[in-house]
């Protein structure tokens, strides 16, 4: 699923699914696919998912089963927990860090 660059979204976001992110979103985000913040992308929410890729910018939590990776130019305020985290040179992080083992 996608959610545009003119979009905005207030509340609870759940699937299966992979989820794109080019608009706004406040609440929370619980995917068990795939999320990626795109550069145009806003969150102020809470995200958990197999796997995270941060491009634009995310306040809030954000917990995955494997990779969380804050790329070049993305911001992020939150804490992390995740099996693996990459954070790019160039990305603003500010928050805790946490790495937990991959789930089989």
């Amino acid at each position: 699923m996608e959610l545009g660059s003119g979009l905005k979204i207030k509340g609870r976001i759940r699937g299966g699914d992979e989820l794109v992110v080019r608009g706004r979103v406040e609440g929370s985000i619980e995917v068990a696919g795939p999320v990626c913040v795109e550069h145009e992308g806003r969150v102020k929410a809470d995200i958990s998912a197999r796997s995270v890729v941060v491009k634009g910018a995310v306040q809030g939590n954000i917990t995955a089963e494997g990779l969380v990776e804050l790329r070049e130019g993305s911001k992020v305020v939150g804490d992390i927990s995740a099996a693996r985290v990459s954070i790019a040179p160039g990305a603003l992080y500010r928050g805790r860090v946490g790495t937990k083992p991959l789930e089989a």
